[in-house]
């Protein structure tokens, strides 16, 4: 018996949904856009430092966020991201500081996008303040965008029979970064997350088929742009 699933995953790493048909794959999903298509994120106001305290021990220490703005630029969201199971008060002076900024608003095309912002609060040394910095690109929602259909190749990856005869009873999982370029063109990046199958033929089988994908543009403010993001298949095979 060979049971598949399928998961969009998130460029912040969170699961995006369940199996989706071609032609909705963009929907639940989030995608990076590529460095050069917009800005990177800057407050216009607010404090970018945050004291440390007695709870957040010595030395250096990075705290990873996710913040997300609307069209105005103001911060409707944050969440933590890394460590995870921070005490809430704890973490608070740093989600306070976070809602209290304005950022200016991510444009593309003349029109501003929602979209959120990874946030890093570094802190280098004991006793020394946390200073917040944005060092990876801007996430779009896939409902933000218009186009971005899938046009050619299936977007849920079945393993072939050649493929399965092979294959011991077991999970077996592949994350695998895609990006789409301006033209909806699709290229599958090399293999850069850890992944629990350790088993090359079926990932380099789900690659290949990844690479055979192409996309109606991706559209923001009726711009095409370039876009990456992470899927994730999940195949358990029962015999």
């Amino acid at each position: 018996m060979f049971l598949f699933v399928a998961l969009g995953v998130a460029a912040c790493g969170a699961p995006a949904g369940a199996v989706r048909a071609p032609g909705a794959s963009r929907q639940g999903q989030w995608f990076n856009l590529e460095p050069g298509t917009a800005p990177p994120p800057q407050i216009e106001s607010g404090t970018k430092t945050v004291s440390s305290s007695e709870a957040l021990g010595d030395g250096p220490l990075r705290l990873s966020w996710r913040a997300c703005i609307d069209a105005t630029g103001r911060v409707d969201q944050v969440k933590m991201k890394e460590p995870t199971g921070l005490a809430a008060d704890t973490a608070m002076p740093f989600e306070n500081a976070v809602h209290g900024w304005t950022v200016t608003p991510l444009r593309i095309g003349g029109t501003a996008i929602p979209a959120c912002m990874p946030v890093v609060f570094d802190r280098r040394a004991a006793r020394e303040a946390f200073v917040a910095s944005f060092d990876e690109p801007w996430q779009v929602a896939g409902e933000t965008f218009s186009g971005g259909e899938l046009t050619a190749g299936l977007y849920d990856v079945h393993l072939s029979i050649q493929v399965l005869m092979h294959l011991p009873k077991g999970t077996y999982t592949v994350i695998a970064k895609y990006c789409v370029d301006e033209t909806g063109a699709v290229t599958v990046t090399p293999r850069d997350s850890p992944v629990s199958t350790q088993n090359r033929e079926v990932e380099g089988y789900v690659r290949a088929r990844m690479a055979e994908w192409r996309f109606s543009p991706f559209l923001l403010g009726g711009r095409p742009v370039a876009v990456c993001s992470r899927r994730m298949f999940r195949y358990v095979i029962e015999r």
